[in-house]
């Protein structure tokens, strides 16, 4: 498992201090939390109202969980409100994304967005992006590694450069988040990865081992095993969140000399190091969101919610806001997002595709 003691800067201030959640414990011996109490006042447009929490994740998947026991939590913070649960899973989250869009913008509605759903509209031509949304909370840090098997003689990013034919990269398709990181890793760095839809997760993996492919994208709980097992080597991190010390030291995208062109990457990968994300209506009053930040920054807080939600992912919450500025920030620096995914896109298709490099 990921050492978590040390995240690096900036992330104390994203997320909420565990002081809450162990309250009372100086002060009475024995005691390890407190219940949350509840944080809105009577007179607050939530009370009396219908909290609706869509789940964009199918039954018995881990983000249909989380979302259960973001219920419950939320629902100790709001006694005067009914928070209840919608699974809306259909078409990869695609149905979920669509109701919270098209929902009356009053606080009322919220659902989850994943990480691909903010590239997906570049490649499906699905209506919606990250821009039609406000992001109320992250629930934990994540990090994606890419390995190469040890049998495919691939040991660095350089490997991938001087490659004479491309290195297959199985995804499940041109909408999945994996399919986007081989392609801008080309752009990035001249690597020639030609990323093969129709492969699940169960399929990816069994094409990575047997040979079939020569790279695989994984967490470093997942991919942990192919390292221990001597079945993989990890080249590169796609954001700057550690890895254990037996994965060795593979460099992060920030650690590489990257074409210029497509530097918003870098600062894309690391500000989207974040899953399981809850969200509203873009235009939803700003006092109604920053009352539903507090609400589910909190919740997140709540030792059962913890206890539950960390058998599946690690919670170490980033409020909405933060998480929102860093991608306007993105956008300030390097213009517009989707105009520099689709000329990323393009450039990196071009090289797995030709070997040749895009133009400037």
């Amino acid at each position: 498992m990921i050492d978590r003691a040390n995240r690096g800067p900036g992330t104390t201030g994203d997320r909420i201090g565990r002081r809450q959640v162990l309250a009372g414990a100086a002060a009475a011996a024995g005691t390890i939390a407190l219940p949350l109490r509840p944080v809105l006042a009577q007179g607050s447009y939530l009370a009396g109202e219908t909290l609706e929490l869509l789940s964009s994740y199918s039954e018995g998947a881990a983000g249909n969980l989380i979302m259960q026991e973001w219920v419950r939590a939320v629902g100790k913070l709001l006694p005067d409100t009914a928070v209840v649960h919608r699974n809306s899973a259909g078409g990869s989250s695609a149905l979920g994304i669509a109701m919270v869009a098209e929902s009356v913008p009053d606080g009322l509605t919220v659902g989850e967005v994943s990480t691909d759903t903010l590239l997906r509209k570049y490649t499906s031509g699905e209506q919606y992006d990250i821009s039609d949304f406000a992001i109320i909370a992250g629930l934990s840090r994540a990090l994606d590694v890419l390995y190469a098997t040890t049998r495919s003689g691939i040991t660095s990013v350089s490997d991938l450069v001087d490659r004479d034919s491309p290195a297959v990269l199985p995804v499940r398709a041109t909408v999945s988040g994996s399919y986007f990181q081989g392609l801008f890793t080309n752009a990035m760095f001249g690597t020639r990865i030609m990323p093969v839809t129709g492969y699940n997760s169960g399929a990816r993996e069994l094409a990575f081992l047997s040979g079939e492919a020569q790279l695989i994208i994984r967490g470093p709980e997942t991919g942990g095993p192919y390292i221990e097992n001597g079945d993989a080597v990890a080249i590169l991190r796609y954001s700057d969140v550690p890895v254990p010390d037996y994965f060795g030291d593979p460099p992060s995208l920030s650690q590489l000399a990257v074409n210029q062109d497509f530097r918003w990457i870098v600062e894309f990968y690391n500000a989207i190091s974040v899953t399981y994300i809850v969200c509203t209506r873009k235009d939803v009053p700003a006092d109604r969101l920053e009352i539903l930040r507090d609400v589910f920054m909190r919740a997140a807080d709540d030792p059962d919610f913890r206890t539950t939600v960390t058998a599946v992912t690690n919670v170490e919450p980033v409020r909405g806001n933060i998480l929102q500025n860093s991608l306007k920030a993105i956008v300030s620096e390097f213009g517009d997002l989707g105009a520099n995914i689709q000329r990323a896109l393009a450039c990196g298709t071009q090289i797995a595709e030709t070997g040749e490099a895009c133009a400037a």
